[in-house]
């Protein structure tokens, strides 16, 4: 409980202290990096999103390719190293996917890995 305690109050002196001109800029520095590395902790953005956009390409590649990455990509570690492996490492010799399948799937999933993110 005492640690409790003192979180909270190591909060609110945050909270009063960072419109001070003096440790603004610092503040919005630690805000920068804290939202990256959220993002990078999260790994990919609006991931409910991804299913439906992977569904629209049932009829351009076929069944077994799709069903190949829908179930490779239900989680977020899942789609980042489907991503290295298909997306980035296309020099391997032996794969389930054919190179426009990989294509196109990468195309859809690549604005929801937040290094993608133009």
């Amino acid at each position: 409980m005492k640690k409790f305690v003192v979180f909270i109050l190591i909060i609110l002196a945050f909270m009063e202290g960072r419109d001070h001109p003096s440790i603004a800029p610092y503040v919005d520095s630690i805000k920068q990096s804290i939202m990256i590395k959220a993002m990078s902790t999260v790994e990919i953005s609006k991931f409910g999103e991804l299913p439906p956009k992977l569904g629209a390409l049932r009829g351009k590649i076929l069944t077994h390719e799709l069903d190949y990455a829908i179930s490779h990509l239900k989680t977020a570690t899942a789609a980042k190293l489907f991503w290295q492996n298909n997306c980035e490492d296309v020099q391997l010799a032996h794969s389930v996917l054919t190179s426009y399948a990989k294509k196109e799937i990468c195309t859809v999933i690549a604005p929801y890995l937040p290094t993608h993110n133009t």
